[in-house]
């Protein structure tokens, strides 16, 4: 059975199983992340305009407090014709991966961009990092907000075996979805309504917040 996909709800099916020795679920079960038009953030949003001729991808169209996306000391780090496959919006900064699936950040974290090839991006509304699911399925975290990046890189290396194939934030935690559709979540949970303990009788093929 399947569940219509809502802001922070999860889209599930059957039930879930850890990551060690799980059977994953086929590439046509997950719902496409990597083509994301549009992204919002606390005082600006950015889209991805469609080119004539090319079928995917696009150029980001970014607005709201100008300081915010363009990047403020560092305006040359907001790139209008660059294109990309997906854009982020997170709090003074936005990302987004090239056609090549490299990441470009502009604003506050334009000099945090990670290095290595990346399938999907999500951000942090509140702090000032983002997140990613690289080619190989592990997730990299990134930003301005040292302490709380190795914080939550290290809870995230300590699930083992775990392919991943999204990732979304919420303002200081994240969840992750591996190739078995099980939801795994990290970060600090002050105030903890449960999210941060996803069902374990139940397999996903999506997560958002």
């Amino acid at each position: 059975m399947y569940f219509i996909v809502a802001s922070s709800v999860l889209v599930l099916i059957s039930i879930a199983s850890r990551c060690a020795g799980a059977p994953a679920l086929s590439p046509s079960e997950f719902l496409d992340v990597a083509g994301t038009s549009i992204a919002v953030g606390p005082d600006h949003a950015c889209v991805l305009q469609r080119i004539r001729g090319l079928d995917y991808g696009g150029r980001s169209l970014c607005w709201g407090l100008e300081y915010h996306y363009k990047g403020g000391i560092n305006p040359q780090a907001y790139d209008s014709e660059a294109i990309y496959i997906q854009v982020i919006s997170g709090y003074r900064f936005s990302c987004g991966i090239t056609l090549d699936q490299n990441v470009h950040c502009w604003g506050v974290l334009s000099a945090y961009a990670p290095k290595g090839l990346f399938n999907q991006l999500a951000s942090s509304n509140r702090r000032l990092f983002a997140c990613g699911v690289k080619v190989d399925g592990s997730i990299s975290c990134f930003g301005k907000d040292h302490s709380r990046v190795k914080k939550l890189q290290g809870k995230i290396d300590n699930d083992k075996n775990c392919v991943y194939v999204q990732v979304s934030c919420a303002s200081d935690h994240c969840c992750g979805l591996d190739v078995s559709g099980q939801t795994h979540c990290w970060g600090d949970f002050r105030f903890d309504y449960g999210q941060g303990t996803p069902p374990k009788t139940r397999k996903a093929v999506a997560v958002g917040m």
